[in-house]
């Protein structure tokens, strides 16, 4: 059966130190073992080593007078503070396309629905990494961007920037970079 103990034996037979897991921006073991189990992600092995493959999906909202719209950071279930100065966004989960990961993103971390935003573009692109989420673990990273155009109402709704809070606790805080 596949848990935390099996998860840590093996990233510690590939070598991949997690004592910094769990402290500042890191996730836990209990996190990865989450994202694992809700096929959020995928652990593979090829001739380099230990790897993790993550699909993620990015929103690019541009409003011309106020700039883009950023994810500036996360307040965890913990009570930690995770600064994010990203495009807001999250993991394809499981067999979601990315369009319904866009959907179901802006639904949790904004409180929006589709009729709120048209999709106008989708771009692809391809990065490998350390992992800022799980130091000493290497990410094959696939991102799928999409460009949103936003309801002039709620443009103006979220001018200062907002927050949001989701089910699990996690509260994403959100605002205009020029």
């Amino acid at each position: 059966m596949f848990n935390e103990k099996v998860l840590l034996d093996i990233l510690n037979s590939f070598e991949v130190d997690t004592h910094t897991w769990g402290q500042g921006d890191a996730k836990s073991i209990t996190n990865l073992c989450e994202e694992i189990s809700k096929k959020e992600t995928v652990l593979q092995i090829d001739s380099t080593g230990l790897f993790r493959i993550v699909r993620v999906v990015k929103m690019l909202i541009i409003d011309h007078d106020l700039g883009t719209l950023v994810e500036q950071y996360q307040i965890l279930p913990d009570g930690r503070k995770r600064v994010r100065n990203m495009m807001p966004g999250g993991k394809v989960m499981g067999n979601e396309t990315p369009l319904q990961t866009l959907h179901r993103e802006a639904r949790e971390e904004m409180a929006w629905t589709p009729e709120m935003y048209s999709v106008n573009n989708q771009t692809v692109s391809y990065k490998n990494d350390e992992s800022p989420s799980y130091p000493g673990l290497w990410n094959k990273y696939e991102f799928h961007c999409f460009e949103l155009r936003v309801r002039p109402s709620i443009v103006n709704e979220i001018r200062e920037g907002f927050g949001h809070k989701e089910k699990d606790g996690t509260e994403h805080f959100f605002a205009w970079r020029k």
